[in-house]
């Protein structure tokens, strides 16, 4: 098992993982980008004026993000959704799009599961991989890329 720890990060440090299978998109993106993208999502698959209905009046810590440092950049492996909603509330990101919405009272800091990115990558597959969160063939890809098995007959026919 990997080593895993629960440590308190400032919420404006948090970087979003760009590779998340919900929506991989460039490495290059900053939190703003990825923002912009989940906002404009035409497939629901991130869902973020939904999720900050349904967290309530504040954040609930017993759903904390996994996170990895890269060199002394924490990234967010699991829980996206939820450090850009924090990020939204505390004014750490702006969009116009959600000036009107309601935000969970966040704290300033986030307790996160500070993991090894093995660790991190399975943990994301046990939360995602069959829940219904991910598409079948975004599981497919994340079992290649990250898990290192080979490509799925979907995989291949999709290519």
């Amino acid at each position: 098992m990997g080593k895993q720890e629960v440590k308190s990060i400032k919420l404006k440090d948090l970087t979003l993982w760009t590779e998340n299978p919900r929506d991989p998109i460039s490495k290059d993106l900053k939190n703003k980008d990825v923002l912009r993208i989940a906002l404009d999502d035409l497939h629901g698959k991130w869902g973020l004026r939904k999720l900050a209905k349904s967290m309530g009046n504040f954040y609930d810590l017993s759903e904390i993000p996994t996170v990895v440092y890269h060199g002394n950049v924490p990234i967010v492996y699991d829980g996206n959704r939820r450090v850009l909603l924090g990020q939204l509330q505390k004014g750490l990101l702006t969009d116009p799009l959600v000036e009107d919405w309601s935000f969970p009272e966040f704290p300033d800091e986030l307790p996160c599961n500070v993991c090894d990115e093995q660790t991190a990558l399975n943990n994301v597959l046990r939360k995602h991989g069959d829940s219904g969160s991910w598409l079948p063939l975004e599981r497919d890809i994340f079992l290649h890329r990250f898990m290192k098995e080979p490509k799925s007959v979907f995989l291949l026919f999709d290519e």
